[in-house]
């Protein structure tokens, strides 16, 4: 896949300045010594170009930025938002004006945090007035702004330490009519739960307990990273209790597994009780250090009855990403069930060998 700081490149410079009526000397500054940098610096120095070369205050320069945006894509117009986020801190109410008019476009999600940063409660009191904008981006933006740990984004270290102000928020759009902005409404719920999990559950208990599919869809979503550590009370929100079944099968197979492969992982239960089951699986990769490390992954739900045989078989593959690195040895894997550990099974993991003679493993 194409990098998307490609997307930023100096064509894209070209159209920036054609929209803003071709500035002297924006391209220029620019494409100086952009194909350099990734992919948020080179979003930084376009904006600092713009800024350079569109003289004026945010008050002026705002209603060119957004006329702009009408002429460009998304790509295009995230550094006329980041010229917000860089210089607008000397006009609160022209960069807020600005923000909500560019995030048709492109996303204000950055720009927004250093004004939540400086001046917290005068930009929350504007972000509670958005909760009930017509346009679905900027609704958006109150929850994707707002987030702790949004990624690629500056951390709201205040909201980190006691997310409380931003709940106002949440509550104000967890029945958005978008899917769109619900799905932030979770991940904002998630970044609670990485840092206050008490407090996520406890606000998830409580939206669970409204019984409207969209708000359970949240709260799954939201609380997934509590579901895939196994926490007993997010499992509990979600219904699932402790596992009364016994383990009849599970096995893991190859015994030794060529990189590239995949794993074929067999599971039969017979369940003691009626009830819903949560099955998931962690395969423990073995790292340079030689310790093992697990990764959680999402597997299957089921109703099951007692005394009935479940039986499923799920094919692992183990490929090359660009997010992990793998190393023979012997690696394994856990069979997850309603959080609870039900077992592991060890596999070999043989590497080819770096100059084609050979594996290693």
């Amino acid at each position: 896949m194409e990098p998307f700081k490609n997307r930023v490149d100096e064509a894209a410079v070209h159209r920036i300045a054609a929209a803003l009526g071709d500035p002297p000397g924006l391209v220029e500054r620019a494409c100086a010594g952009l194909d350099a940098l990734e992919l948020k610096a080179r979003i930084a120095h376009v904006a600092r170009a713009v800024r350079e070369a569109v003289p004026g205050t945010m008050a002026t320069l705002g209603p060119r930025l957004v006329a702009a945006s009408r002429e460009l894509g998304m790509w295009e117009t995230w550094p006329l938002c980041s010229v917000v986020e860089l210089y607008g801190q000397d006009d609160f109410d022209a960069s807020f004006a600005t923000m909500h008019d560019l995030t048709s476009t492109a996303s204000c999600e950055f720009a927004v945090r250093p004004f939540l940063r400086d001046d917290e409660d005068r930009a929350l009191a504007v972000l509670r007035g958005w909760t009930t904008d017509p346009d679905e981006h900027v609704r958006r933006l109150v929850s994707e702004g707002s987030r702790p740990r949004l990624p690629w984004g500056e951390r709201l270290r205040s909201f980190a330490a006691d997310p409380t102000p931003t709940l106002d928020l949440l509550e104000r759009l967890r029945h958005d009519p978008s899917e769109y902005v619900r799905l932030s409404v979770s991940n904002h719920l998630g970044d609670i739960a990485k840092d206050h999990p008490d407090l996520a559950n406890a606000v998830g208990r409580r939206w669970w307990g409204e019984g409207t599919d969209e708000l359970r869809r949240i709260v799954r979503h939201g609380l997934r990273g509590r579901i895939k550590a196994g926490d007993p009370e997010t499992l509990a929100i979600l219904g699932y209790g402790p596992a009364r079944v016994d383990v009849r099968r599970f096995e893991v197979g190859p015994a030794r597994l060529d990189y590239p492969g995949v794993l074929t992982i067999t599971v039969e239960l017979v369940p003691r009780a009626d009830q819903p089951l949560l099955v998931d699986y962690a395969v423990h990769h073995v790292k340079a250090d030689g310790r093992t490390r697990p990764k959680v992954f999402k597997w299957t739900t089921a109703e099951v009855r007692r005394g009935r045989a479940w039986t499923r078989t799920k094919r692992h593959r183990i490929k090359p990403i660009s997010t992990r690195r793998y190393y023979p040895g012997e690696h394994s894997v856990e069979l997850l069930i309603n959080g609870a550990s039900f077992g592991t099974r060890p596999f070999g993991l043989v590497m080819p060998s770096p100059d084609g003679g050979g594996s290693s493993g």
